[in-house]
């Protein structure tokens, strides 16, 4: 195993996140139903069964917190596109992408002033063209917006349709997918929580979650999951992780292994940030 495997898990992670979003004893994260968005979880129940990747950002935490500002500043730039239909930054609870073909679409979840949002959607001359019983606006440039209770999804018009077909078949990314079950399953709840194929986080890994939470005025914690096919490939990275921790900036890391589960966690300073966007 080379060293460069070993820091694509421990020390780059933020540059896979960032990448993808420029192209296009834990409890389990609770669900909640489509039109619920509160969590990774919810999120993965409205995403296709072929979404790539989710990522889910704690807005209301961020907001809130004051040794968090300057990362929930970088996030209202990501929330353009709810400006724009009058939604005020501080009204966003939840924020979450869903990747499709290197594609995103925005999961928004927020205290909605429909009224308004109607009003803004005239001016733009968007048109009403529900799908599946569920409401649809188009901008007339292949870009859509579905509205579920108090959750947006924006994204392109074929995107945003394929999540809303998998939220009326169910047949979703987290329904069709056991591996990420099992990942959503054993990870915790923090200000960010991801979860993508393990192809793309650790060569020979079925799936992987990675959590980031605050734990101290100056630190955050990074938790990074994998699930593998048995135990002797498990093992095999549990040891490789163990002997490369002195190849990363940093600090208080640790790796421990539960059959096929690989668990590891490390501090961040809280000044260099995770976020990528």
């Amino acid at each position: 195993m080379s060293k460069g495997r070993i820091a694509l898990t421990l020390g780059v992670i933020g540059i896979i996140i960032s990448g993808l979003l420029l192209a296009g004893g834990c409890t389990g994260i609770s669900g909640g139903p489509a039109g619920n968005f509160k969590d990774l979880t919810s999120l993965a129940k409205m995403a296709p069964a072929e979404a790539t990747m989710m990522v889910y950002a704690d807005m209301k935490t961020l907001m809130e917190d004051t040794d968090l500002d300057e990362m929930y500043q970088d996030m209202e730039d990501e929330l353009s596109d709810a400006g724009e239909l009058g939604i005020e930054p501080g009204s966003v609870k939840h924020f979450g992408i869903i990747m499709i073909d290197y594609e995103e679409v925005t999961a928004i979840g927020a205290d909605l002033d429909l009224d308004l949002i109607y009003t803004k959607l005239a001016e733009e001359d968007s048109e009403r063209a529900d799908y599946l019983d569920m409401e649809v606006w188009l901008d007339g440039y292949d870009q859509a917006m579905a509205i579920l209770g108090d959750t947006l999804l924006m994204g392109s018009e074929s995107n945003v349709k394929a999540c809303l077909s998998a939220i009326d078949s169910g047949e979703t990314a987290y329904e069709s997918n056991q591996d990420m079950r099992d990942v959503l399953g054993r990870m915790s709840d923090g200000i960010m929580t991801m979860v993508m194929p393990g192809d793309q986080f650790y060569p020979g890994s079925l799936y992987a979650g990675i959590t980031v939470e605050k734990i101290s005025t100056d630190n955050m914690k990074m938790r990074g999951l994998m699930k593998f096919a048995d135990e002797e490939d498990a093992a095999d990275v549990e040891e490789e992780i163990n002997a490369s921790m002195d190849d990363t900036d940093m600090f208080n890391m640790s790796v421990s292994r539960s059959g096929i589960f690989v668990e590891f966690s490390a501090d961040i300073d809280i000044d260099e940030g995770f976020f990528p966007w």
